[in-house]
């Protein structure tokens, strides 16, 4: 729904990569000689024959793109064939050894993500010294891709319900991914809106918005992008969980009819310590309505999506 940003990833990504590829490198060694059955193939795929490390593939999958992942998986896919998840499934224990570590309890902290970019309905902070942190949700499952458990940009910070409500879907599959957040999301192509669209007078805001059903515009002209829109507005409940904030449309509703753009811009002037009109609307609506910081704040962008069309 909302772009996770990477900048944070990005400046702690050596880190990430030494930490998670030693962990990487013991287990699959000691897969070679005590299971060489199942996991001689991926051995090969990341050493050579010599049993050296290929560090351009240990780097693809530990800290490379989504392009990077998808290709390995295709890899791989090819080795193992149906036997692919049976085979690994042992990989996930590379998982709890990465959660349990330092890094992996603080990591989305570093990283400098706040809300869940599924739903943008719950903080997802960290609090490392009582083992507090957001769910890792893997964008390509686990369950069927256990190779990619610590990969860094399959991890996705979420909020438990996202977590759950995602599941094991085949994020590999076009017809059933959901948006990337890492890459992708809703931005002005998908928005909330209210019909009827009418504000109506001030009298008629207590009505707890009686007559008014919330809706999701969905108006992207790219049909790739359009069906991973509609398949995460289904998949995560977006517009059954959001028409749950009915008090919160009430406050929408009114504080657009108190705080009139010329009011707003009287209030920048005014005040020493706002900046700007962008400034005032953030500290009325207790939010941070500009796109580049929807991440900041839960609701954000469904405050932002409510103020556009109720303040024409």
């Amino acid at each position: 729904m909302i772009l996770v940003p990477t900048a944070g990833i990005e400046q702690h990504k050596n880190e990430f990569y030494k930490k998670t590829s030693k962990l990487l490198s013991d287990f699959l060694e000691n897969q070679h000689i005590n299971n060489p059955t199942d996991f001689d193939d991926i051995y090969y795929y990341f050493y050579d024959t010599s049993g050296n490390k290929k560090k351009d593939q240990f780097k693809k999958l530990l800290i490379g793109s989504r392009n990077d992942l998808k290709s390995i998986i295709t890899d791989i896919k090819v080795l193992y064939g149906t036997d692919l998840e049976t085979k690994l499934s042992s990989m996930n224990k590379l998982y709890k050894k990465f959660t349990s570590s330092v890094l992996g309890k603080k990591w989305f902290e570093l990283a400098g993500i706040e809300t869940c970019p599924y739903c943008n309905r719950a903080y997802v902070f960290t609090l490392k010294n009582e083992s507090v942190r957001p769910e890792y949700d893997h964008y390509y499952p686990k369950s069927k891709y256990p190779f990619l458990c610590i990969s860094m940009y399959n991890l996705v910070p979420s909020c438990g319900l996202c977590n759950r409500l995602k599941g094991p879907i085949d994020t590999y599959d076009e017809g059933e991914r959901v948006i990337y957040p890492f890459e992708e999301e809703f931005g002005y192509d998908v928005f909330f809106k209210l019909d009827p669209p009418q504000n109506g007078n001030l009298s008629d805001l207590y009505d707890l918005n009686k007559n008014l059903t919330l809706k999701i515009e969905n108006s992207s002209s790219l049909i790739p992008m359009k069906k991973y829109y509609e398949n995460s507005i289904d998949k995560f409940r977006l517009l059954k969980l959001y028409s749950k904030h009915s008090e919160h449309i009430t406050n929408i509703r009114k504080l657009t009819q108190i705080y009139t753009k010329d009011y707003l811009e009287s209030l920048a002037k005014n005040n020493a310590f706002i900046n700007d009109v962008d400034e005032a609307k953030n500290l009325v609506y207790l939010s941070h309505l500009n796109k580049n910081e929807w991440h900041k704040s839960i609701l954000s962008k469904f405050t932002h999506d409510l103020i556009e069309q109720l303040s024409k």
